[in-house]
């Protein structure tokens, strides 16, 4: 090693902080001007109770701040780190990156709404890889100035953040959108309190209510919050001014401050109410103050949720609030929302009504709601832990994996492709070779299920209507107009145009390092549209399961992709001569499927029970097809074939729909219901069967049939009958001879005596015991190395994204 690199290593270590893996992990919170309002309280009441083994919050306020705990942030190893206003943008930033730098933050917290795009674009600037977006309210039309900002901003807001995290559903939809609150990808983190403090206390209210001069038969309302616009108090103050000709025994107890105080005062001054109207200023207790109320009035033009109602319920007051705050925030049966378009004695009317309801523990009701912080910082803990994990993963690289726009992933409506994808997204957790990133339409059972996963996400496309109505009405015309054979390619021709219109604009905008499109020619629309081929050149895979139908105008992005990962090498050859490719462009990855699904051991009890289902005797045989009911599937020879068999002790197990879970019936479909309606009750047809269930009808089964005519590239079907150890029938169609061996299977031509074939070896299998056993032994065999594992590491080896 040369002196100068000697050198240059010693200051790049210099550089560096020798970090402690049994530190806490710090995350920076940004507060902005910290004056003491409820999303101060709300992170505190996190910080207090969040397990400061694993983390320790950084509070960054503007320097300009007031009501900072100082003392009690010290206490629990927190910092305070003062920072310039947003307003000066230059100097905020500059400051921002060099702390992020300089403190090595793994996740910065930002809780400032729209203004959060200035303090997270430093933070990406610094490197930080978790950067969170937080959405604490809404706007009021009323506040036009503060509101030209907000809307101006609101836009940008998905921009640097990483994650979003909204209070309340409201909160999300208004900062990130419909879209993506209803993919799942905000999450709603409560605004939890310690209910301990706030349960009914009739010596604190004593004691207050004595240090104010408030006597014990005077009625209080109560109010706490910010002197600001948002809060209303002006309404509050007309309230209180209706009301107290109503009750001379009257008092209102405000608590807080704020830029509006003053007017606030002069405005009562002016009606006359100095003895009536208590200001308490900013008091660090405030949990004490509402053993004082007897009602609590929460007017607000808007709010995210409004934490204080929430506290309000805790300490068992009444509570008449706006509708314009979320209607979610109700707890308890003691809150009551009245319109700001109602005037303030229709108000004060309504405040008489409540003033004699009676005081109860509503404790459990708002821990029930979600609100106990003790068991709500749990959950943050466990959020930011998810997080951690995947920016762990993210070191690896990021594979963005466009699925066909069809069906979901994870795979909730069936598809032998979608599973697919599945499984390797459930081997990458155990091997964390890659992150990925699933480009789905939406489901809501797929977004839920997405939560499993920590190595991978979905973004999730979520149909137009209008496209949807176009794609019925071309389906209606090419079934019933034109009456088209192949009508249900039709079904969602605009709806995927849609959805790879959408996914290139996801392309566009982020970063990934490779790009997987997973099994359609199509699917390079969304590299063609936004020039994405150029940004992903030498980056982008094609994952051939079926045959070219069309290069769709793509095809010299086609000819440029990294690599054409197939099936078999049936498949491999077709794709190699359709486009002219060199050899070296084409890779084959054998199909793989999770063998712990298939080696499931059944129990008589559970054969029974599908024998009893499907109206089955004990001493039938059972004849297994599985797959999709569609034109050459070769499912009409099978059933002609048959009425030929000469074995008759049997019963066909028809499993599988023409469009999966889709409820659609196509005419291929009618057709063989005729076919079925020639072998009586031969027959059952058991329609789409979700895929955690196929073992059981496999296991159950004496003998599983393939029989397709059209170049099936490998269908994972035969694999997951050959692990279950069925003999089988199949054909010699595509790549089905490079998985299934004539030890396992009858392998048959396609040709003029198929359908007679196909009866000879069903008689040949069902009545010669000792055959069949040999067979299923060789289909076990012959499984072994096709699972999920065998086949991950060689996709990810394909994919070049191996360690």
């Amino acid at each position: 090693m040369t002196l100068l690199s000697l050198k240059k290593l010693l200051n790049e270590f210099k550089g560096k902080k020798i970090m402690n893996k049994n530190e806490p992990i710090r995350v920076a919170h940004i507060i902005g001007k910290w004056i003491g309002g409820g999303v101060e309280a709300v992170v505190m009441n996190y910080y207090r109770c969040i397990d400061k083994t694993k983390y320790q919050f950084d509070f960054l306020c503007d320097s300009d701040s007031t009501n900072i705990p100082y003392d009690e942030i010290e206490q629990l190893g927190g910092r305070v780190i003062l920072i310039p206003p947003y307003q000066q943008i230059f100097k905020y930033e500059k400051e921002l990156i060099k702390i992020f730098k300089k403190n090595y933050y793994k996740i910065v917290h930002s809780h400032i709404n729209t203004l959060s795009i200035f303090p997270l674009r430093a933070a990406k600037k610094a490197g930080v890889p978790i950067r969170i977006a937080h959405s604490h309210s809404t706007t009021n039309k009323a506040e036009k100035k503060k509101n030209i900002m907000k809307m101006a901003l609101r836009p940008f807001s998905k921009k640097y953040a990483t994650h979003y995290f909204a209070c309340t559903e409201c909160a999300g939809r208004w900062l990130f959108g419909d879209s993506e609150f209803d993919s799942g990808n905000v999450f709603v983190l409560n605004n939890a309190i310690d209910i301990n403090k706030f349960q009914l206390n009739s010596k604190k209210r004593s004691n207050i209510r004595n240090k104010l001069g408030i006597k014990d038969n005077q009625f209080v309302i109560g109010h706490i919050g910010r002197f600001m616009p948002q809060k209303n108090h002006e309404f509050i103050i007309d309230t209180f001014y209706e009301y107290s000709k109503i009750d001379k025994n009257s008092i209102l107890l405000l608590i807080g401050q704020g830029p509006l105080l003053n007017s606030i005062k002069k405005k009562v001054c002016k009606l006359s109410l100095e003895n009536r109207v208590i200001f308490t200023g900013q008091v660090d207790n405030t949990n004490d103050y509402y053993q004082v109320f007897d009602l609590f009035l929460f007017p607000s033009l808007y709010e995210g949720l409004g934490m204080v109602l929430i506290e309000a319920q805790c300490s068992g007051l009444p509570c008449l609030a706006s509708t314009n705050v979320p209607n979610i925030v109700k707890m308890t049966e003691s809150v009551y929302f009245m319109s700001l378009k109602q005037s303030a004695s229709e108000w004060a009317e309504k405040i008489k009504m409540y003033k004699n309801i009676e005081r109860k523990d509503c404790i459990k009701m708002i821990e029930l709601g979600g609100y106990n912080i003790f068991k709500e910082v749990r959950i943050l803990e466990k959020q930011y832990e998810t997080y951690l994990d995947k920016y762990e993963v993210v070191n690896n690289m990021n594979v963005a994996v466009v699925t066909s726009g069809f069906l979901p992933v994870p795979a909730t409506k069936g598809g032998a492709v979608e599973n697919l994808i599945e499984n390797t997204m459930k081997q990458n957790e155990k091997f964390a070779d890659m992150y990925m990133t699933i480009f789905s339409i939406y489901d809501k059972n797929a977004a839920e299920r997405i939560k499993e996963y920590k190595n991978s996400k979905a973004i999730f496309i979520k149909k137009n209507i209008f496209v949807s109505m176009v794609d019925m009405v071309v389906f209606f015309f090419a079934k019933y107009i034109f009456k088209k054979k192949n009508s249900p390619s039709y079904r969602f021709i605009f709806q995927r145009l849609y959805f790879f219109e959408k996914v290139s604009k996801y392309l566009k905008k982020y970063n990934y390092d490779k790009i997987l499109l997973e099994n359609h020619p199509s699917q390079y629309l969304t590299l063609k549209l936004r020039n994405n081929y150029k940004k992903y050149a030498g980056r982008y895979y094609y994952h051939c399961h079926n045959e070219f139908p069309s290069t769709y105008g793509c095809k010299d992005i086609m000819l440029n992709t990294a690599k054409f990962i197939s099936v078999s090498q049936f498949r491999a050859k077709t794709v190699i001569e359709y486009l002219n490719l060199d050899n070296n462009k084409s890779i084959v990855v054998k199909n793989g499927i999770d063998e712990n699904k298939f080696n499931y051991k059944i129990t008589k009890e559970e054969k029974g029970a599908i024998r009893k289902k499907y109206d089955i005797k004990e001493n039938e045989k059972i004849i297994v097809y599985a797959g999709r009911i569609v034109d050459g599937k070769g499912i009409i020879e099978l059933l002609k074939a048959l009425q030929k068999v000469k074995f008759k002790n049997y019963k066909l197990l028809l499993v599988g729909a023409a469009l999966n879970d889709l409820n659609e019936k196509t005419n291929f479909e009618l057709e063989v219901e005729k076919e079925i309606t020639k072998l009586k009750n031969k027959v059952k047809s058991t329609g789409f069967v979700k895929y955690d269930e196929m073992a059981k009808l496999y296991k159950t089964s004496d003998l599983a049939i393939f029989p397709s005519i059209m170049p099936d590239s490998a269908p994972l079907t035969v694999i997951e009958a050959m692990t279950c150890g069925l003999p089988i029938i199949t054909t010699t169609s595509g790549g089905i001879p490079e998985y299934a061996n004539n030890k396992c299977a009858c392998i048959l031509n396609i040709d003029n005596e198929l359908i007679d074939n196909i009866a000879k070896s069903i008689d040949d299998i069902l009545s010669d015991d000792v055959k069949r056993t040999s067979m299923s032994k060789e289909s076990l065999n012959a499984s072994k190395k096709l699972t999920i594992e065998n086949y991950y590491k060689n996709f990810c080896k394909a994919m070049e994204v191996l360690k």
